[in-house]
């Protein structure tokens, strides 16, 4: 006779699990490491590894790196480049076209100095040394790399042409409001060195150039009054000075004289219009670290106070506008003009005034006072 069957035998057979499971038989194709090598065994696909950032793997992709930042930063310089060809082409074009009573300005700034010598006599006192554009009908605008010049901010150019890198633009300004530029007629002048009620009068001269540039000063010019030979600085005469902004301001240079003096520049029979509008400032070396006292400057019109500016460093290139007659005055109308400079201390106070009569209709970039 068979035995029964015990109970845990018949249980586990009902449910179809096997009998017993508890070693695991390995397969070949199943284990995916070797346990002894820690190697994969064959048939298996590697599993990948992350990159080991060496020292050296470092610095050579540094090195690549910086080598093709300066790669496409050589093209990129080299494509921005105006070429000399280009600035011939330049002023070719402008010679043919800008006129004496047009503007020339230059975009970017920093620009300026290589189109002066590319430009030659197109750049004029009058056009590198304006204080506003007031006195021009048309400005041809000198552009490269897409800029603008600050002065003409708002106006559309009527006229647009391409030179290789560089772009002309060309904006009609209308008719200009100046009458009488007194900066430019500075030889019909009369200078005096004034104290109390005393005048000395300041010798017209024609000698040799002065010193100038970095350090120097404005350039003293050949032509001017001299007011005393044993203080060279002490004269009044035309030059170009960089203001505080190191832009170049075409201006009378009229330096003030000992405490309780004034130095007068006087213009007789000068068209009055209906204002004068005048600039003042220092040259930038003796205002830039705001260690001297102000300045005091008057504009009279026949014989009457029109206006008083005080100026006191950082100020800057500083305007100053005076009514000469209102908007009905008679347009032959002329008179006096004087422009007096003080200081209680004189030191250093290099001042340098640019002015002009104008009618009292204001030009599209003027700015109002």
């Amino acid at each position: 006779m068979h035995d029964a069957p015990r109970h845990d035998d018949v249980r586990a057979t009902a449910l179809g699990a096997p009998a017993a499971a508890s070693v695991d038989v390995p397969s070949p194709e199943a284990t995916s490491t070797d346990v002894d090598s820690g190697m994969p065994r064959r048939g298996e696909a590697r599993a990948p590894r992350g990159v080991r950032w060496t020292a050296w793997r470092v610095l050579f992709a540094c090195t690549l790196t910086v080598a093709a930042v300066e790669v496409i930063g050589h093209f990129t310089v080299q494509s921005r480049v105006v070429h000399q060809e280009d600035w011939e082409r330049a002023a070719s074009f402008l010679a043919t076209h800008v006129a004496d009573d047009d503007g020339l300005v230059v975009a970017p700034e920093w620009m300026s100095p290589v189109a002066r010598m590319a430009l030659g006599e197109l750049v004029t006192e009058e056009r590198v040394g304006y204080s506003d554009l007031a006195g021009f009908t048309r400005v041809f605008e000198l552009s490269a790399r897409g800029r603008r010049h600050p002065d003409l901010a708002g106006l559309e150019a009527a006229n647009v042409t391409r030179v290789g890198a560089l772009t002309i633009r060309e904006y009609a300004l209308g008719p200009s409001p100046v009458l009488f530029d007194l900066t430019g007629h500075l030889e019909a002048a009369h200078v005096d060195l004034v104290h109390g009620d005393e005048a000395q009068p300041c010798a017209f001269q024609r000698g040799s150039l002065g010193r100038g540039g970095l350090g120097a000063g404005p350039l003293m010019p050949a032509a001017r009054f001299q007011c005393e030979r044993r203080r060279p600085w002490l004269y009044v005469g035309r030059t170009i000075n960089e203001d505080l902004t190191l832009q170049p301001r075409r201006c009378v240079w009229q330096h003030p004289a000992e405490p309780g003096s004034r130095v007068r520049t006087t213009f007789e029979d000068v068209p009055l219009g209906a204002r004068l509008v005048l600039y003042a400032g220092l040259y930038y070396e003796h205002e830039r670290m705001r260690e001297h006292g102000p300045f005091d400057l008057r504009v009279y019109i026949d014989g009457r106070e029109a206006a008083h500016m005080t100026h006191r460093d950082g100020d800057g290139w500083k305007r100053l506008e005076a009514l000469t007659g209102g908007p009905d005055a008679d347009p032959t109308r002329v008179g006096r003009v004087q422009i007096e400079v003080e200081a209680d201390d004189p030191h250093l106070r290099s001042v340098c005034w640019s002015a002009d009569i104008r009618s009292a209709v204001r030009a599209r970039t003027e700015v109002a006072p």
